[in-house]
């Protein structure tokens, strides 16, 4: 559940803030900073993934 409070706080207050300013118009700055913080979703994501495989996992055996 700490990784998925993690990703909506990155996106709350990282990636609201670069769509908003997209909103108006192009702004090269708000679509690198968008693509360089969208990582932390993307590991966030990642492992949530592997935590939830690895409890399937255990769950089967």
């Amino acid at each position: 559940m700490g990784l998925v409070f993690l990703m909506w706080l990155s996106t709350l207050i990282l990636q609201v803030p670069c769509h908003w300013k997209l909103e108006r118009g192009r702004d090269d700055k708000a679509i690198s900073r968008l693509v360089k913080t969208n990582w932390v979703r993307t590991v966030g994501w990642t492992a949530r993934a592997v935590v939830v495989g690895w409890l399937l996992v255990n769950s089967i055996q």
